[in-house]
Formats: structure tokens, C-alpha cells, sequence
């Protein structure tokens, strides 16, 4: 699927404008069908454009289609020493440091863009993603499949 399901509202206000053009054109400004035709085709095009799922391509915006979006990035603060890494390594800024206890923690979790990037480079593994059904990916398994911001599958030491 390459139109982003979200864009549905998109879609429908498009199809709205072209009833409102066909009326307008048809009754108050006189247009042949070509002409009416030819402003439907170039809406479309416009509408099309808009919908496609352009956020996908890059690491730093969450794509609407991939099954990576239906992840979350869960903390297992039994584990995380407050190293940071996963702070700094995450491109949208999401993590935090909790500066009293030492620890990592989320700050907004609806910004994550399911990159892997802080499971990847955490030392502890405290980081891991979590699907609908609760399971656990474990941090090994997402080394396997995502690289860090720097390009590796490892961690930092």
C-alpha cells in the first residue's frame, strides 16, 4: 500500500472539492467537461501526492504503513544505570535522564519514530521494544535488524 491510511481525511475533502468544482463550473462558471476534467486530474494529482507515505523514507519521521509503528519503546529501570546513551542517541529527544535516581525515562513516547536506536547502543538492555500483544522484543533481536544512528549493530563501550 503506498497512500498512508491516515490520509483518508485528505481523500475525502478532495473528493468534496471536486463536487464543489463540478457545481461551480457546471452552473455558475460555464466550463466545458474538459475543463472540469482537466481540474479534476490535476486535484487528484495534488491529493495523491499529499497522501503518499513520504514520512517512511527517513528515520526521523514515523512512516503510517510500516508494522514497526505499532511498537513501543518500554524501560526496564530494574536494569537501566543512567548511563544517558539512549539520550543521546535518539533523534527525535524522546529520553530523558531522571537526575535523582539515575535512570533514563520517557518523555514522550507519541514522538518516537521506532528507530531502535536507544535499544541498540544501551549497555544495560533496560531499552526494548513491546508489540500490541505486550510481547517483549528482546534488545538482541532488534541488534539484528537495526543499526544505530552511526550505522553499527553494536554497542558503544
Amino acid at each position: 500500500m503506498v497512500v498512508d491510511p491516515r490520509s483518508q481525511k485528505i481523500l475525502a475533502v478532495w473528493a468534496a472539492a471536486i463536487v464543489g468544482l463540478v457545481i461551480y463550473g457546471g452552473l455558475v462558471a460555464d466550463w466545458g467537461w474538459m475543463t472540469i476534467l482537466g481540474w479534476i486530474l490535476a486535484s487528484l494529482a495534488v491529493a495523491v501526492l499529499i497522501s503518499l507515505d513520504l514520512s517512511g523514507s527517513t528515520p526521523l519521521h514515523k512512516s503510517g504503513l510500516h508494522e514497526d509503528r505499532l511498537l513501543t519503546v518500554e524501560l526496564d529501570s530494574d536494569k537501566c544505570e543512567g548511563r544517558a546513551i539512549c539520550r543521546e542517541v535518539c533523534p527525535k529527544g524522546r529520553l530523558g535522564l531522571d537526575s535523582k535516581a539515575h535512570k533514563a525515562s520517557i518523555i514522550s513516547e507519541n514522538e518516537c519514530v521506532q528507530c531502535g536506536a536507544c535499544i541498540v547502543q544501551c549497555p544495560e538492555d533496560a531499552l526494548a521494544f513491546v508489540d500490541r500483544s505486550g510481547r517483549r522484543i528482546p534488545p538482541d533481536e532488534i541488534r539484528r535488524y537495526k543499526v544505530s544512528l552511526l550505522g553499527e549493530r553494536t554497542r558503544a563501550s
